[in-house]
């Protein structure tokens, strides 16, 4: 099955209104259903964009969408990620590897 990845950023205490619009503007129930969902949240706070992943969990849940549960959670983002050198934290380099992996198997059960 064709996974979807969805890194999000924190607006607000949840995810950002033009990510729900686009959600909400894709045909329903086609759009995600039975579609495995990945999710890495990023924030330049110290709890890496928790609240909008888990509103976005209940989001696609609610479309249908089978919600693989190895989330990845980036905290204080701009210390870690560069635009030039890509992530520059091992341990959250790891971190997205084992997630990405794991996904790609999720994906796969799933059919």
């Amino acid at each position: 099955s064709s996974g979807l990845v969805v890194v999000s950023p924190e607006y607000n205490g949840s995810m950002s209104g033009a990510l729900k619009l686009f959600i909400d503007l894709l045909p329903y129930p086609e759009s995600f259903e039975n579609r495995p969902i990945c999710y890495v949240g990023i924030a330049s706070g110290q709890f890496g964009a928790l609240r909008p992943v888990e509103h976005l969990q209940q989001v696609f849940g609610y479309r249908n969408a089978h919600n693989f549960p190895r989330r990845v959670f980036v905290p204080a983002v701009h210390e870690v990620v560069d635009k030039e050198k890509g992530v520059l934290d091992e341990k959250l380099a790891n971190r997205l590897r084992e997630q990405a992996l794991g996904f790609i198997d999720f994906c796969k059960a799933l059919g």
